[in-house]
């Protein structure tokens, strides 16, 4: 590079574009042109593409085809014609784009002025709830249910992610207690979330399992995707009603996704839950549900939950109350 070099940020003069154009007819690379004008061959770059045109040629006759794919492509009218408008060109603007990313046309990805800007989006492959199980079972059979039996207690149920392919909670939410309770889970598997309402029916009995669980309204995660596992339980006989929400509609049981804020007041996003066990778990949800709350007229969801469910269901569902002095939302509860 010269002596005395261009300093970042001062424009190209019309001599150094000239020196450019000169480069350009001898065939010289980038660098060579860069070290001619003192600058960065990526500011020679971008200076020949923004401002490159195609010299039209005089034979009209011949127009080589330097497509790659030339010999095997059975494509149309799409290479070789210039000024074609955008009705005339025999596919898509998404076809396009598609010819151009897998190299069947002259023209790159780099030439797009938007497609470099983007990173390739990851795609991740998860299972989904079929719909057959889902006859039955959507958001509107769940208000039809509510209208054909009027004040019959709902129930909510969701997942907590702590770090991926870590430990998860399973959270379970009664609406007109606004008790909430969690249970620690090695994975989200199917298999484990079933898991939790079996333990629940065998400590509970069948009866007072189905007076506190007549039915549950859940998303459409993976691990929720068969409701038949969920409805009969461990005697065959069944236990509860399952219906899922609408996709992409969490606020449909908004009430547990806004009751998580007090779980991530402990296990704040990102958390690795790999270091938690029950025992935490219970005594944070203890914690929880001894605060009082306005929407309760002052009232916490342990003394509805005492008064509804009875001392003995709540101790089962690993709960005790906190004094009111005692309570702690901090994370520091867990160490």
């Amino acid at each position: 590079m010269p002596e005395e070099a261009r300093k970042k940020g001062k424009h190209l003069t019309w001599e150094d574009r000239h020196e450019i154009q000169r480069g350009l007819r001898e065939h010289r690379t980038f660098t060579e042109i860069a070290m001619a004008i003192g600058c960065s061959p990526d500011t020679v770059s971008k200076e020949i593409r923004n401002h490159r045109y195609h010299k039209p040629q005089d034979n009209k006759r011949f127009r080589p085809n330097r497509c790659k794919f030339r010999d095997t492509c059975r494509k149309r009218n799409v290479c070789g014609k210039k000024g074609i408008h955008k009705c005339k060109i025999p596919c898509s603007e998404r076809t396009l784009y598609t010819y151009i990313s897998k190299g069947y046309l002259s023209v790159r990805n780099i030439d797009m002025r938007r497609t470099v800007r983007y990173r390739k989006r990851k795609h991740t492959e998860e299972a989904r709830i079929s719909p057959i199980k889902k006859i039955n079972h959507h958001y509107k059979d769940f208000l039809r249910e509510l209208e054909e039996n009027p004040g019959i207690r709902v129930v909510e149920m969701d997942t907590v992610i702590g770090t991926k392919g870590g430990k998860i909670l399973q959270t379970i939410y009664w609406r007109k207690e606004k008790l909430m309770v969690a249970y620690l889970l090695e994975s989200k598997e199917m298999s484990r979330t079933v898991a939790t309402y079996d333990r629940l029916e065998q400590k509970l009995g069948y009866e007072k399992f189905c007076e506190l669980f007549p039915i549950v309204l859940t998303d459409n995660g993976a691990e929720f995707a068969n409701p038949d596992l969920f409805e009969y339980g461990i005697t065959g006989n069944r236990r509860m009603k399952l219906f899922f929400c609408d996709p992409r509609r969490s606020e449909q049981k908004g009430e547990i996704e806004k009751n998580h804020e007090f779980i991530r007041y402990f296990l704040p996003q990102g958390t690795s839950f790999d270091e938690l066990t029950q025992e935490k778990v219970d005594r944070m949800m203890s914690h929880i549900n001894s605060t009082a709350r306005p929407s309760l007229k002052g009232k916490t969801p342990l003394e509805l939950a005492l008064q509804h469910f009875g001392k003995d269901t709540v101790e089962k569902l690993g709960l005790h109350v906190i004094e009111p002095d005692n309570v702690c939302l901090k994370p520091e509860l867990l160490k």
